[in-house]
Parts: structure tokens; C-alpha cells; sequence
């Protein structure tokens, strides 16, 4: 009597006369009768996939999903190989986190396997940090030490920290600064902004803007949505809108970059209602500036290598090219 097998490797069933020897789809002989006609179809359970020790990173309630894993902190910390740009610190008051104004500190609760407690890592970025950049870490660090931070805070700093990373060490766009970052925006901003200095004796101004949105481990751009108009995070229409609302916020800092990009682009920013809620929202109207600096956008997703922060840049969006 013919009987349908399941292959226990690719899973593909097939009806046979006799037992087959392999799968006819990827040549397994792990094939198992499954049920005979016209007995009710048995569930045959699949082999168990075993998980590996990085598959349990952040299982642990309480402990945010952006930390490094678990497993990698275990075993680093009784590693002698462990990455010279890295320490991990239990005393916040000591001068490992205290002195650490020009390197990456981040804290996590539950950070390592065998431990409830709130620990940190300092991380030697291998690049110079100052003016913005350091406030935008220094706040990162004190936001991460707070005592009552979310999940969800600490997944946006960590993507904070990592954004910045990517544009300090990144060889594809190399010579830009921050003008605003963590330190300044709240809310559904700009995450960062950077500039590209002008070259040249007194010459002032920038060549080139960059807009960087910064995502925690797994995140992704989202739909905005205070106004649909603006569309998706990071698109030319989201863009115009943020920028407007910075011209108008109580940020001198963030004030001062919106005004100086929208008049080195001449953008004419027009104030309009949305159509399905109550809001309203900046639009562009008119041409532009034909002598003009070129803005792109970027997004930054952090990762871990183990316990040295990296980050995976996306394409780079030009915007304002017409």
C-alpha cells in the first residue's frame, strides 16, 4: 500500500510504494513514513534545532535587548584575549567611567549571566572625540546611568553610540563633524547631523550636510506618524519637516544648524494642515539654491562583536537634488 514519507532533513513529503532510500529532492536517506491512507495524517515532530549559546543573549526579563550577549560577556571576562578597547566596569565612581569623556560608555542591567546588577563598558573608539561628538557621548553615558532608564532608551542610545561610531571611523565618508546629536534632539527628531567643512583660507560653511538616523540592534525605520504626509523616517519629505521644526526649537544649538542648512540650500518651508489629524507639518515649496551643498542621509544599526560595539551603515540617500 502506498504510504507518504517526510524527509526529515528538508522536510518535503512524497507518496512511495516501498520505502524510499533517500529524498528525491536533496538526496537525504533520512525519510520516515508519515501516515498511510486512509488513517488520519500523524504529526511526525522534527528534529529539535539545537540553539547556539548566541541564540541566548537577552532571554533574561529585564535586560535590554540591544546589550551585548550574554554568553559573550561570560566568556570574555576569563578570556586573556579579551579586546584591549574594551573594559567592563563595576564602579561607576571609579576613573574607568569617570574619566572616560572621550570614549563610548554604555550600561546595561543584567549585563552578564550570573549577575542582576547594572555594569558598564567602556570602549576605546580608536578616533579622537570632541566638541559635539563628546557631548553627544557624554550624554549617552549619563542617560545610560540614570537608574531608571527603559529598554527602550537604552536601545536608542545604544544606537546613538553606534551611529556616531560609524560616521567617526567611516572611510566612505570621511572629514565630516557633528553639529547635533544625542545632546540636543528629543522626541521624533534628527537623530544627527553632520558637517562636512568647507576647505580653503577663511572659508566658512559646509561642502556637504549628512543626515544619520540612528537604530538600536534590529531596529528599523518606521512610518511617521504624527503627520502621513511626512512619510517613512529618513525620506526627502521627513527630512524638510524635521528641519522646520528645529528652526523653532528651544535648542540654540539645533536652532543654529536648521537655519544655516536651510538657508545654504534656500529652502522655502511652507506650514500646512494634516488631512487626518490635527497636526500640522513642513513642506517644501519652490526651487532651490543653485550654488547649493549636497545633503545625504544614512542609517546606522548597532551591532555587537561580542563586547566591542559596531554598527551596519545602510545606502547612502541623496536628497535636494532638484
Amino acid at each position: 500500500m502506498a504510504a507518504v514519507y517526510i524527509c526529515q532533513k528538508c522536510g518535503d513529503e512524497d507518496t512511495f510504494e516501498k520505502p524510499p532510500k533517500e529524498c528525491p529532492s536533496c538526496g537525504d536517506a533520512a525519510m520516515k513514513i508519515s501516515y498511510k491512507p486512509p488513517y488520519r495524517k500523524m504529526v511526525v515532530a522534527q528534529p529539535k534545532k539545537k540553539r547556539k549559546r548566541e541564540d541566548l543573549d537577552n532571554s533574561r526579563p529585564g535586560r535590554c535587548k540591544s546589550a551585548p550577549s550574554q554568553t559573550a560577556v561570560g566568556d570574555l571576562e576569563d578570556d586573556a584575549t579579551l579586546d584591549p578597547s574594551v573594559t567592563i566596569v563595576d564602579n561607576f565612581k571609579g576613573a574607568a567611567w569617570t574619566n572616560g569623556h572621550k570614549k563610548i560608555r554604555l550600561a546595561y542591567r543584567k549585563l552578564s549571566p550570573d549577575s542582576d546588577d547594572c555594569r558598564g563598558l567602556v570602549i576605546n573608539p580608536g578616533v579622537l572625540i570632541e566638541g559635539e561628538a563628546q557631548k553627544h557621548f557624554e550624554h549617552i553615558a549619563k542617560v545610560m546611568r540614570a537608574g531608571t532608564i527603559s529598554d527602550r532608551q537604552a536601545t536608542e542610545a545604544t544606537g546613538e553610540a553606534a551611529a556616531a561610531l560609524g560616521m567617526l571611523k567611516s572611510t566612505t565618508h570621511p572629514g565630516f563633524k557633528m553639529l547635533t546629536g544625542f545632546h540636543v534632539h528629543s522626541g521624533t527628531g534628527i537623530d544627527q547631523i553632520w558637517g562636512k567643512p568647507k576647505q580653503g583660507k577663511g572659508a566658512t560653511g559646509y561642502d556637504e550636510y549628512m543626515i544619520v538616523e540612528a537604530k538600536g540592534v534590529n531596529a528599523t525605520p518606521r512610518v511617521d506618524n504624527f503627520a502621513e504626509e511626512c512619510g517613512t523616517q529618513m525620506s526627502e519629505n521627513w527630512v524638510v519637516d524635521r528641519l522646520g521644526r528645529m528652526q523653532s526649537s528651544q535648542d540654540k544649538q539645533s536652532k543654529k544648524v536648521a537655519n544655516e542648512m536651510v538657508d545654504a540650500l534656500g529652502l522655502n518651508l511652507t506650514q500646512k494642515s494634516s488631512k487626518n489629524i490635527s497636526k500640522k507639518y513642513w513642506m517644501r515649496s519652490g526651487g532651490l539654491k543653485k550654488k547649493r551643498p549636497t545633503v545625504g542621509g544614512i542609517v546606522f544599526e548597532a551591532k555587537w562583536n561580542k563586547t566591542k560595539l559596531s554598527y551596519i551603515p545602510s545606502g547612502k540617500t541623496q536628497y535636494f537634488t532638484k
